[in-house]
């Protein structure tokens, strides 16, 4: 007589333990590529906020909003060298677009060395050979990501030209957008 057994075969427990591990690998990368999109949406949200807020600001008040060298426009930004550590707005800057509407809050931190929205105004700065001081910085995760907004400059120093890509520069990993804002 036959014992009966009854039971997987190593094979088949090794087969399963495989479909799940690579399951597991397609989720994981998945998630990851969703979570990058959501922060890109919620910066570029917050940079056309900001933008808006900076032209509606020079439109009232055939002025910019702030002309000392740089400053965030959002709470906690960070921009590569130029603010090394997390910073609030500058005061003037803050109380001059609040007169238009509200700035946005905390931005979702990025791999870029920009985190946040960054303003910054030269009087020296040129985009194509015509004067444009003021531009508005912000990076996004992932490489060659659309910056979402029009004006898009490239450049080094106060020497900016337009670019015909949807961003700035694209590096390993993430994307840095640079947009001129309209002179007054």
């Amino acid at each position: 007589m036959r014992k009966s057994t009854s039971g997987f075969t190593i094979v088949e427990l090794l087969i399963v333990i495989v479909v799940i591990g690579v399951l597991a690998a397609i989720t994981t990368v998945s998630y990851n590529g969703i979570q990058a999109r959501a922060k890109n949406v919620s910066i570029q949200s917050a940079a056309k906020q900001s933008l808006n807020l900076i032209s509606a600001y020079i439109a009232s008040n055939s002025n910019y909003p702030y002309t000392g060298s740089s400053s965030c426009v959002s709470e906690g930004c960070v921009w590569g060298a130029v603010i090394t550590t997390p910073s609030s707005p500058n005061a003037t800057l803050k109380t001059n677009l609040q007169t238009i509407g509200t700035l946005p809050g905390t931005v979702p931190e990025t791999s870029s060395g920009i985190d946040g929205i960054a303003y910054a105004y030269s009087s020296s700065r040129t985009v194509n050979g015509v004067s444009a001081p003021a531009i508005l910085i912000y990076g996004l995760e992932g490489t060659a990501q659309n910056c979402g907004l029009a004006g898009l400059v490239n450049g080094s120093g106060d020497t900016l030209s337009t670019v015909s890509t949807p961003y700035s520069t694209s590096y390993p990993n993430n994307t840095s957008c640079i947009v001129s804002i309209s002179a007054v």
